[in-house]
């Protein structure tokens, strides 16, 4: 009997390795296209947040269980320009740390017998882009209109295999507690400091591929990425 390639004597068809490598390819050319971020003022929140949930998530409260206390939010201000991460998301993430910690808040100080203090000695990110190829220009288009009578030149477009955009998150709080009456001394959390990160990366143009530590997992278009089983490409 002679066999027809792909085709096995108990009459199941199979794809050769070839033929499905070649298929691959063939769907992630398909698949490339353009993409565009318009904002990401949703990503920076949730950069600046979950770095702030990290910082404090670090200090242990417990040396406070049971003691009446009052959280002192003089020096936590809200500062002009940030979006919505800012004095009041400190102040209730330092306030549930307490009340996990056990601790009995007050909203009187003359009531409390421990004053806690906290500052904010950073808040803010960073944010960093790569493109590999070429990037856009102007400098033809500039320099035509400087010649008289010079045809227009368009501007060159952006040409690249590949990008990469990467945020940075930094909090740094610092607490500390003293005896109500006494003002002495009683505890300090020391610098706790929590870097969160994200990155969006475009391969030909296919994009963005989302990965970081804000993530679970890796994302595409913010959705989860899921790899097809080896049983699952066999027919």
């Amino acid at each position: 009997m002679i066999e027809e390639r792909g085709i096995p004597q108990h009459g199941v068809a199979t794809w050769p390795s070839g033929s499905l490598c070649a298929a691959g390819l063939l769907v992630l050319l398909l698949l490339t296209g353009c993409g565009t971020t318009k904002q990401q003022r949703a990503t920076e929140q949730l950069v600046l947040s979950d770095a702030v949930d990290h910082a404090i998530a670090d200090i242990d409260f417990s040396p406070l269980r049971n003691r009446r206390v009052f959280l002192d939010t003089t020096n936590l201000r809200t500062v002009k320009g940030f979006d919505f991460v800012n004095a009041p998301y400190i102040i209730g993430s330092l306030r549930e740390g307490l009340v996990r910690a056990g601790c009995r808040l007050e909203d009187d100080r003359n009531s409390a017998e421990v004053i806690v203090e906290a500052r904010v000695g950073a808040l803010g990110m960073d944010a960093h882009d790569v493109t590999y190829g070429i990037p856009p220009s102007r400098i033809l288009s500039t320099a035509a209109s400087l010649v008289p009578n010079a045809p227009p030149i368009p501007a060159i477009p952006e040409i690249s295999l590949g990008k990469r955009s990467d945020m940075l998150g930094v909090a740094k709080v610092n607490v500390f507690a003293y005896e109500a009456k006494t003002r002495q001394p009683l505890w300090q959390s020391g610098t706790a400091l929590a870097k969160t990160t994200t990155r969006d990366t475009w391969v030909l143009g296919a994009g963005p591929f989302q990965s970081g530590t804000i993530h679970e997992g890796p994302l595409f278009l913010g959705r989860e990425i899921r790899f097809p089983k080896l049983q699952d490409l066999q027919l």
